[in-house]
This record gives C-alpha cells, structure tokens and sequence, in this order.
C-alpha cells in the first residue's frame, strides 16, 4: 500500500442540506435498490482488510461482539430513540448479531439494509402521524407535563402507544417554543412595568433565580404579562412551521442513498476499533481532502436549496464564477452540462451533494448552467451560462494574526497573535501549507516589531503530522517533536531537523478543549522544550493517536488498475500508531495541560476524548534528550508563578472574570436541567426571567467589549488577494461585530507582563495590575 497521508485530525465537514418544503408520499420509495453492488462488495472488503491488518489494536473482526456492535450502530442511526421498537432492536439482534463477521468477510451489505429498511420505514410511519396529530390541532398547553430534552439513555419504546405519548410532548415542546418565541418577544419588549434591572437587587435576583420554584419571586406583577395568551391564530401559525420542519426532515429520509447507509455502517464498525477510524464513500473522501487542503477545483459559489431550486447564496471573491460575473447571487440553477455540446442534466429536486459533484471538476474544463436568472421575476425565463473551472481557496480557515499594543508603565508593548484553524497542507510538492502561511504572517509581525507572539490554537482540532512537526520547529533549533509508536511496538522519532528558528522572542500558545491532535504535539513538544506558556482550559482534547488515510484507488493491484470504466471507490481513516511527546508522555485521554488555566464553558461541555466511546488507553513511554541550551526566553517554574499571582490578582479584583464566572455557572445549570415544562404560563414566566437575564447579559458585554484593544490585522496574500476582488464587487461588506474574548485579552495581559519583566519595567512594579481597559 502506498501511504499517502499521515493525519492527526478532529473535523468538522460542511453539510449540505435540502431546503424543500413539499412533503412526498413514501409509498413509492424504491428498498430495491439498496443492495451490495459490486463497488460496495469490494469496498467493505477493504476497510475489513484495512482495520484487521493496519488498525494499531490488531483486533480480528470475529473478537467483536456482533451484539454490541449492532446496538452502537442503532444508537448512532436513532440517538434520541425516536423510531426504533425494543422489538425491531431485538429482532435485528437474533437475526445478525451472531453472523455479522461472516456478512462483512463477503462484503455483503444486507444487514445494514434490513437495518436501514426498519428504521426507515418507522420514521415515514411516524412523520405521517406527526402531520395526522398536527391536523387536529389538540394541544393543551396547562397541564403540568414535562419533556425530555435528551433521551440518548432512554429505554426503546416497548410499544405504539408509548410512542405515541412521548411523540406528542415532542410536538408539543417544539409548537411551544415557536409560540413563546412569536408573541412573547414583542411582548416582553413592550412589558416595561417593574424592571428588575431597575435596580442591583432585582439583578441578583434574575441572575440566582432557579426555576420553577423561584420564579415568582422575580416575575413581575405585570397585567401586560399575565394577560399574553395563546391565540388561535398564534397556534395555527405555530403548528404549520413544524409542519414544514418536518416536511422537510421527512424529505431527507426519502433521498437517502445506498451509499449514504454503507457509510454510516461501515463507519460504525470502524468506531468500534476507536472513535477516529471512519470509511469514506468516494463523495465524502473529496470533501475530507477540501477540509485537509483548504482549496478545491470548481467554481467557487456557495449554494443553498429553495423550494426544491439549487440557489446561488453568494459567490466566493476570486473564483471562477465571480470574475466570469455570468452567474449573481440568486441565480436559480435548473440544468447542468459537462461542457458545451453536451446533454443537460436537470438538478431541480436533486439532492445538494448530487449537484456539487456534478459541478466540480478537472481544473480547466468547463461546466455549463442552465439557469433562471435573479434579475427576472418569470419563472420560465432561461439564460445558458459556461464558465471553467479552477482552484478555489479557502480562506476563511488559513492562517492570519492581528498586532495589539498594549501600555506597559509609560511604554507600549507590541504583541502579534497568530490564530491557526487547523494544519492543513497537500500531499503535492511546493504547495503551502499551516508550516508556510504561519512563517509569513511572523515574518510580518517581525518588520512590524513585534515583542511577543501569541499562537492561537483553541479551534485547531488537528490536520497533517508533517505539518505540526515542521511549525514546531518554527519556534526551536532542532530536536524531536514527537515519538510514534506503532502496534509492533517500535517508536520512531519525528525531529526538527532545520536549525532555523523563526521566532525566538517570548512565545504563548492558547488552547482548549477544542484543541485536537496536531495542535496537541505542538503545544506538548513547546511546553516539554519550556519555549511556550500554554493558557487556556485545564486541558486539550486528548486525541493521542495518528490516522492513516488509505484510498482504495491509490492501493488497488496492478490488474485492477488498468480495469476500463474502473469507478471512483471510498477508503478509510485507521489510526494505526500512538504519539508520544518527547518526555514520553502520551497525549491520549489526558491531552496537554496549560500552565496557567482560565475559567471556561468547556469544562462542562462534553468535547473531549473522554467523552467519546471506544478510546484507546493512556499509556508512557521512555523520554528523549532534550537540547535546550539555545533557548532565550525558558518558561521556568519560577516565569510561570510571577505571571500566574499576576492573573489570579486580575481575576480576583476585574468585572469580566466575575461576569465570565457568573456565565459558566449559568450555562452549567441549563446543562443539567433534564426535563422542560409544557406549560404555557410556568415557560411564559421562565421566558420572562431569561429575556431580563439576557439584557443583562449583553449590556455588561457592551460594556466589557469597550475594553477591548484596537489591533491591526495581517493577512496572507491568498486572502488579500480575495479582499481585492471583494471590492471590485462594488458591495458594501459588513463589517464584523466586537467580540467579547476574555482569554485572549487575559492573553495579551500576561504577555505583556513576560515583556515588561524581559526588559526590567519595575516601574508600578514589574507585574503591577491593569484596569479593566488594559
């Protein structure tokens, strides 16, 4: 096998979803064509031969217990045990559980349908009786009923009736929420008699009120609140946006396609190994390599689904569809064609995917559109338009920094912080990757003076092992990054082997448990060579493990190669090694502890590698030497406590941490609030309590958010290049809203303090406090 790819990864693909909003009769729905092809045989082959014999567990598919797998798969097809019967789940088990080995040796994909089938059919069953239940408009909203909001530990329904009862509050937790949300919003806005942020009590009181027991003793006496009911109107009007909400859902279900329900099933097998090894159908491999790369080949339009229309959103500056200036944003796409000459291929009430697949291409060739014109308001009105496609980059995921100037005594300190979404790069030679852009964007921070670097991590769920080894080395001589170790148990060390050194100034590195992966050996290797303060969550991620990426085309035989008409197949993402930092600690489940933590959402959410099922284990192994007598500016122990009694004085005495705290604590007691009331006046009441919660909230952060630092921001020359084609649009951009990000001005503060205490500013002492402006 060639290996291609050497990932670390953790990410998140963009959906394409279809807005229709015509329901369709599933009496039709063709069950016959979802049978193992030829194509699928040889696919599930692969990936079979791909996790026995590359996978770094070395499990033999026969180890698996079919049973367990087969409810994982369940749980993952239906999470909110919303359509599967504990009897359809038992039935299912009896029927495949014990030969599922045997099916998948053959590559023979029938259970996956007869699952499928089962799933599918309830689902239609049950959305006809939504829209049945939704005609007869019976919906009480004064009983004392509750809803569920996460039924993932729920029993399966043992019955039609118990579904039918739990469906019921479903619906109407979701009429609900569209009736609170219409009439009480203009309400509440209207409602000004005895507003608690009148005064400091009533705040507090907003803030520790905890429903339902408390409410009143915040609810105002308010005739103008008391008096909001539900009309008939109001209802009517409710239930019909769920009508279309599920129209909708209903159509999704009637466009699945057999390879939609190969990968779900093949991806759950390969989950069973560990949470990171997935199969890619052909379509989904391409959109895996756009996410790795940040560029595609096509025409650079964003595109959306109006009753049953492709739509042009907008259009990518810079791309072959916007210099063409053939195709507007509103554009409706009726037919495509793959080049002059040839027959059109009509898109309306195709699926999105379906669409970009037909519209992607050879970088050079030319697609031809068939559309309705924005500008015409006849629907019959038809304009031919051929444009050629290229590469379009990505620019909203590369790299780029801003430069802050903080005061420091009667100085300024000059800091540049570079944010860096993911390690992207290319398997093609001289191709830029993460490595490059970052080395560009200090190179400019460095004419600019910059003291200081700050790298942005927080968002980086991972990408290419070469990539995060080679930008380690941007900020160290030379050395190891990383140790592998694979299966066989021999570990290989991963250097720097430039002894080039980029920056060599003070550097930090915010992370959080967002922080995945690649940007784990990155922090780690830096943290273990003491060249960088890591701020952030108490921990990253915890991913310590390395994905190959395999493609079932690349590693065919040579007879196979040579096949005519041989189709495009999939492949798979197998993690087949561990990494180890180079004091031998693995990253795995623990991930990169930050030197200095800051309050966070994170802690509570559930967005680490704990958090996720079938983990690998933690393991250690022996430590490597470490040259470290080049570096000028050690994060020792002794750095690390002035600059962290330095954050805990700030944190103790500025109205942000306080308003960070209250934030955490707020957003903790949602997390666990289990069930939701259906009562029209105890939510009316709850809704009341929020929108007051929430003044508050957002004019303490219009306040805060005047704290923040001006900056100037560094872009690479692919996005200045987009902005320059931006403005020959002749279009006004919106200019981005101020954000409130506490940990990246807590950030600038504490570099700031390991500047001042670099140059020896004793001056107010060399770790004196700032305001709540600084």
């Amino acid at each position: 096998m060639h290996f291609r790819y050497l990932l670390l990864s953790v990410i998140l693909f963009p959906n394409f979803t279809c807005d229709y909003l015509s329901a369709k009769g599933s009496d039709s729905f063709a069950y016959n064509k979802f049978e193992t092809t030829a194509k699928m045989r040889a696919e599930t082959q692969y990936v079979l031969k791909c996790i026995e014999e590359a996978h770094y567990s070395k499990n033999n598919i026969d180890e698996i217990s079919g049973k367990d797998f087969l409810t994982s798969h369940f749980n993952k097809l239906d999470r909110s045990r919303l359509f599967f019967k504990l009897s359809d789940v038992d039935e299912l088990i009896l029927r495949f559980a014990k030969p599922i080995s045997y099916y998948l040796r053959q590559g023979n994909l029938f259970p996956a349908f007869e699952i499928f089938k089962i799933y599918h059919q309830n689902a239609t069953e049950r959305f006809k009786w939504v829209f049945k239940t939704l005609e007869t408009k019976k919906f009480d909203f004064s009983t004392e009923d509750y809803f569920r909001l996460d039924r993932s530990e729920s029993s399966w329904f043992t019955s039609d009736l118990e579904a039918d009862q739990i469906w019921h509050q479903r619906l109407k937790y979701e009429i609900l929420n569209e009736i609170l949300n219409e009439i009480l919003t203009l309400s509440l806005i209207q409602s000004n008699k005895d507003n608690p942020l009148d005064s400091q009590s009533g705040i507090e009181n907003i803030i520790n009120a905890k429903p339902p027991k408390q409410m009143d003793k915040v609810y105002p006496n308010d005739s103008n609140l008391d008096n909001i009911v539900i009309t008939e109107n109001i209802l009517l009007d409710s239930i019909n946006k769920i009508k279309r909400r599920y129209e909708r859902i209903l159509n999704y279900h009637l466009e699945m396609e057999p390879d939609e329900v190969q990968e779900e099933f093949l991806t759950s097998l390969t989950a069973w190994y560990d949470p990171h090894s997935q199969f890619f159908s052909d379509s989904s491999l391409e959109e895996f390599k756009i996410g790795m790369e940040n560029s595609f080949v096509g025409i650079g339009a964003v595109l959306t689904m109006e009753d049953g229309y492709c739509t042009i959103k907008s259009l990518l500056a810079g791309a072959p569809a916007q210099k063409s200036k053939a195709l507007n944003a509103g554009d409706k796409i009726v037919s495509i064609a793959q080049g002059k000459d040839q027959e059109f291929v009509d898109v309306v009430d195709m699926k999105l995917k379906k669409i970009v697949k037909l519209i992607r291409g050879e970088e050079g060739s030319e697609v031809v559109f068939l559309i309705n014109p924005s500008e015409t308001k006849d629907p019959s009105a038809r304009k031919e338009v051929t444009i050629k496609r290229g590469e379009v980059k990505i620019t909203e995921r590369l790299a780029s920094a801003k430069v802050f100037n903080l005061p420091a005594g009667n100085k300024t300190s000059t800091i540049g912080v570079i944010e860096l979404p993911s390690f992207y790069g290319s398997s093609k030679k001289n191709r830029d990757g993460a490595t490059n852009d970052v080395e560009q964007l200090i190179e400019k921070l460095k004419e600019i003076k910059v003291e200081g670097i700050i790298l942005d991590l927080r968002l980086n769920g991972g990408g290419l092992l070469n990539e995060a080894v080679d930008l380690t080395g941007l900020f160290i001589k030379e050395g190891s990054v990383v140790q592998i170790r694979g299966s066989n148990g021999l570990v290989k060390q991963l250097k720097d082997e430039n002894p080039k050194i980029s920056w060599e100034g003070p550097l930090a590195i915010m992370i959080s448990r967002n922080s995945a992966s690649a940007s784990e050996i990155v922090a780690g290797a830096l943290q273990n060579y003491k060249r960088a303060l890591i701020l952030g969550d108490t921990s990253t991620h915890g991913k310590g493990t390395v994905q190959l990426l395999l493609k079932m085309n690349e590693t065919m035989g040579l007879l196979d190669y040579f096949t005519l008409n041989r189709p495009q197949y999939g492949g798979a993402k197998i993690t087949v090694q561990k990494y180890f930092l180079p004091n031998g600690h693995s990253t795995q489940l623990k991930g990169v502890s930050s030197d200095i933590v800051f309050p966070s959402m994170n802690e509570f959410l559930p967005i680490g590698e704990t958090d996720l099922e079938n983990t690998l284990s933690w393991e250690k192994i022996p430590s490597v030497p470490l040259d470290a007598n080049y570096q000028t500016y050690n994060v020792d122990k002794e750095l690390v406590m002035k600059l962290k009694s330095s954050y805990l004085l700030r944190k103790e005495s500025m109205h942000e941490f306080a308003f960070l705290e209250k934030r955490i604590t707020k957003m903790k007691e949602l997390k666990e609030q289990k069930l939701i009331s259906l009562n029209f006046n105890l939510r009316k009441k709850q809704k009341w309590i929020d929108s007051q919660y929430n003044k508050l909230i957002d004019k303490t952060r219009e306040e805060l958010i005047e704290g923040n630092h001006a900056f100037e921001e560094i872009l690479l020359p692919a996005a200045l290049d987009q902005i320059d084609n931006e403005n020959t649009l002749e279009t006004d951009l919106p200019e981005e809203d101020p954000i409130l990000d506490i940990p990246l001005r807590e950030s600038l503060r504490l570099m700031n303090d390991w500047i001042k205490i670099v140059k020896n500013d004793t001056s107010n002492s060399s770790l004196s406090l700032l305001n709540s402006k600084d």
